[in-house]
């Protein structure tokens, strides 16, 4: 388990990195849009605690819930999507905001856990508009061999407001 952890840790940061060069903008047209980066469905569930937070929030704090049979890997870095023009956006990092620690987290079979979210170490402040939160994880294929497809997970659509 412990090779697969770490096989699945490389390769969450090298994608993760490949969808997010080119995205430190202000210009919101210029943020990538997700068909760039999409990718098939993964099986766990991702929801916020609220549904509306204010402009100055700081951290979102979730659930992930994994109703399969199985062991689902993911990794530590998350996305922040919001929409704009009805297309769903990635929203840039900060300068040294896009910095997470290489952990390949396990969701547990038929289990929940939780999650605060440092929105404010990662990005600037949100403006108003509808947002999501993403992350990704690998199919769940045996045998594992680290190049298996990734699989996107989503939250809840959130509201931020002033």
């Amino acid at each position: 388990m412990r090779k697969v952890a770490l096989a699945a840790t490389v390769a969450l940061t090298l994608v993760l990195s490949a969808c997010e060069s080119g995205t430190n903008t202000e210009d919101e047209s210029n943020w990538l849009t997700l068909s760039e980066c999409e990718s098939m469905k993964s099986p766990l569930i991702l929801t916020t605690e609220f549904d509306e937070y204010p402009t100055s929030v700081e951290v979102i704090r979730t659930t992930i819930k994994n109703p399969t049979d199985k062991d689902i890997i993911f990794g530590e870095p998350f996305h922040l999507e919001k929409l704009i023009d009805e297309e769903w956006r990635i929203v840039p990092f900060i300068e040294d905001g896009g910095f997470f620690f290489s952990i390949a987290n396990v969701a547990s079979a038929n289990s929940e856990r939780n999650a605060g979210l440092d929105i404010h170490r990662h990005f600037k402040r949100l403006t108003e508009g509808t947002y999501r939160i993403s992350y990704i994880t690998y199919s769940q294929e045996e045998p594992f061999t680290g190049v298996e497809p990734i699989l996107k997970f989503r939250s809840n659509e959130f509201i931020v407001t002033k």
